[in-house]
């Protein structure tokens, strides 16, 4: 049997579905502005905050002044550039020892002239022989294996020139580092503002780094003396908006911020629903659950508690060229209504259309939002049913 007739407002209301549908699927995700530059306060740290930050790493029994000092001695301890560049099939091919010297005799003349500290950022850690040109700039890459064409870097500033690292060097300390900063100097709460944090940074690796990092947080939140805080989103939070337009939480213990309450004892099992309108006067319903509003509580130096409030995207390595942070709605946009829904409610919105109709649009909606089309006059109410 074919399908029954259809009415001229079921027709209207199948079209404008299609439309709707076609507009989700065509419209990016996140509309807010981008965030391009990167970095945070550790930049313009002195040495009075790193020997604080030393001190209290100690204090807390994390390290020892025996383990620092002996990590600083060993990485000290000159590379041993005598086998590996007098064993390299480079090397030896383009040695002239037509004068009687041996190459190893010639490594290490070549070695002890040099300054012993990296040719870059004048470190003396961890340094290795790296070529002044790279291979990349030769025909036959063993044609940049000579002496003459040999210095001293750090590992970090050897690391960044390969190409492999495309983005190596845009962050202020190596990675490893870095991770460890952002986990006991801003600490984080959630694994999820965590790698927030690490891409702000402008860390590329994929999430499994920072993944794995996680760890020494939920090690130190089971050690006493260093009573690292996790967040399991089982508590009540107070849901802010920002002058940005960033909608972030913070615990019912945090000291209030300076941005507006929208609501209070929000539990972490919630939603906050809200409509935004962009610069081109598009409308859409989005939603993000609470425990994935980042908080407002971390000190980030120059820049606000909200920016913070961001989409943590890897970077784009098929292209080599860095992925713009996107803005986690609504921040950036306009914020037309909001609401707070339980696991078992859901968002509706009622606005008048552009033909003058009554409409109900019912969630759910993801973070990237769902597009609406409320006439441009037309009040929107966004309610929990």
């Amino acid at each position: 049997m074919g399908d029954a007739p259809r009415g001229d407002d079921e027709m209207e209301a199948v079209d404008e579905r299609k439309e709707l549908e076609a507009d989700a699927a065509a419209a990016e995700p996140g509309v807010a502005p981008a965030i391009t530059d990167y970095g945070l306060q550790d930049t313009d740290w002195a040495t009075d905050a790193w020997r604080g930050l030393l001190d209290e790493l100690i204090d807390l029994g994390l390290v020892t002044w025996k383990e620092v000092v002996v990590l600083a001695l060993g990485q000290m301890n000159p590379p041993q550039v005598g086998t590996a560049v007098a064993s390299s099939g480079g090397y030896k091919a383009n040695f002239d020892s037509s004068s009687g010297e041996s190459l190893m005799s010639a490594v290490m003349r070549w070695f002890y002239s040099e300054a012993g500290t990296c040719a870059d950022c004048g470190s003396r850690l961890d340094l290795q022989a790296d070529h002044v040109d790279p291979r990349e700039q030769y025909d036959d890459p063993h044609e940049a294996d000579r002496l003459d064409n040999l210095t001293l870097r750090c590992r970090r500033c050897n690391v960044i020139r390969r190409p492999s690292h495309v983005f190596g060097g845009l962050t202020h300390l190596s990675a490893e580092a870095a991770l460890m900063w952002i986990l006991l100097v801003i600490r984080p709460r959630t694994l999820v503002d965590f790698v927030r944090l690490c891409r702000l940074y402008g860390m590329t690796m994929a999430d499994v780094r920072m993944q794995e990092s996680w760890a020494m947080a939920v090690w130190l939140s089971r050690d006493e003396r260093v009573a690292y805080q996790i967040d399991d989103n089982t508590g009540e939070y107070t849901i802010e908006l920002w002058d940005d337009g960033a909608i972030m939480r913070r615990a019912g213990s945090d000291a209030p911020s300076e941005a507006q309450v929208l609501y209070a004892g929000v539990p972490g099992d919630a939603t906050v629903s809200f409509v935004t309108r962009d610069d081109a006067g598009v409308h859409r319903l989005h939603e993000v659950p609470v425990a994935q509003l980042p908080f407002s509580m971390y000190d980030l130096g120059a820049r606000p508690p909200s920016a913070l409030a961001v989409i943590p995207t890897p970077p784009d390595r098929a292209n080599a060229v860095m992925t713009p942070l996107r803005s986690l709605p609504p921040r950036g946009l306009e914020l037309v209504g909001y609401t707070v829904r339980g696991p078992d409610q859901t968002a509706r919105v009622e606005y008048t259309d552009e033909r003058g109709r009554q409409r109900v649009f019912d969630g759910p909606a993801s973070r990237g939002g769902r597009i609406l089309r409320p006439a441009p006059a037309s009040a929107v109410a966004v309610i929990t049913v």
